[in-house]
């Protein structure tokens, strides 16, 4: 692919290709871990 794409180490990125996952994307997430913080900061 080639590309450098920044991200923090709350981040991931995902990659799929037509050719194994049936379409293509690239996303970028909040892991499952920053995902619960925030919740637990709104309490």
């Amino acid at each position: 692919m080639g590309k450098n794409i920044p991200t923090s180490q709350k981040e991931l990125v995902q990659v799929k290709f037509q050719e194994i996952d049936n379409e293509d994307s690239v996303t970028i997430e909040e892991t499952q871990d920053d995902k619960e913080e925030d919740g637990k900061m709104g309490s």
